[in-house]
């Protein structure tokens, strides 16, 4: 309906005219910061707290609506909310357990441990996707049945999927491959295998997820470097880097000049 829906680190939700940028109605009370994205489904809106209260409200008409309490979690979400098909949300929380919540029914379907991981979950038809400090592995939503893992240790980014693969940045400044089926190494760009004609890794860590376009993926390091990435249904090639500060990419500056955001395509 034209709104923007914004919340702050003071527990407010604004709503904002997206056309005028005014103020269209203001909900104060939610008692812990909203620094969780909002869900929108059809026209509901859901909204979790920083202390895992689950809220939910009209989005077509706010001025009408108010937020009402559905659920409260035993922490909240770090990041964002996924969710997918068959009306379930997913997240990692604040002390890193991974969660699986059943909107129609109103509960938790099970939630574990899962270490420091990225956020959010990957969702890939009945199954999530997520990588973590250790590795990154896939369960069935539902039940929460492992399905596969692999050794490879996410940075900050969600894992990325396009054309049967996915898609891993790492704290090494390596890039990965794998089978979104299986999980299985497909190939890296690493600096560990650098060599004549080929370059190794992205040379620091992958600041945020890797986005795909067409045939390219895009990656952002936080030693201020863009890469561009061509794929085919096995190997990984860099096609082009862009440095945002030639004079300072290495050294003590260089973090100050760190992609902060993931590009745009």
């Amino acid at each position: 309906e034209g709104n923007l829906f914004v919340g702050n680190g003071r527990g407010e939700l604004n709503v904002i005219d997206a056309a005028t940028g005014k103020l269209v109605q203001p909900f104060p009370g939610f008692r812990s910061a909203l620094d969780c994205d909002p869900v929108l489904l059809g026209s509901t809106l859901y909204i979790c707290t920083h202390s895992g209260v689950l809220y939910s409200m009209s989005a077509h008409e706010p001025k009408k609506s108010h937020p009402q309490v559905i659920y409260t979690f035993e922490s909240g979400p770090r990041g964002s909310l996924a969710y997918g098909a068959g009306g379930f949300l997913t997240f990692i929380s604040i002390d890193n357990l991974l969660y699986s919540y059943d909107m129609a029914k109103n509960r938790v379907l099970w939630s574990f441990p899962q270490g420091v991981g990225t956020v959010p979950p990957l969702f890939l038809g009945p199954d999530i996707v997520v990588g973590s400090s250790t590795d990154v592995r896939a369960v069935r939503v539902k039940s929460g049945t492992p399905l596969w893992k692999e050794n490879v240790t996410a940075h900050r980014g969600s894992v990325t999927t396009a054309n049967g693969h996915l898609f891993v940045g790492t704290d090494d400044g390596s890039l990965y491959m794998l089978d979104a089926k299986t999980g299985k190494y497909q190939d890296r760009l690493s600096d560990l295998d650098a060599k004549p004609g080929r370059l190794g890794g992205l040379g620091s860590p992958v600041g945020g997820p890797v986005i795909v376009a067409d045939q390219d993926l895009y990656c952002a390091t936080e030693l201020g470097n863009l890469y561009c990435v061509g794929y085919d249904t096995a190997t990984l090639n860099i096609k082009w880097y862009y440095r945002c500060s030639p004079q300072d990419t290495i050294g003590f500056k260089a973090p100050s000049w760190g992609v902060s955001v993931q590009p745009v395509v």
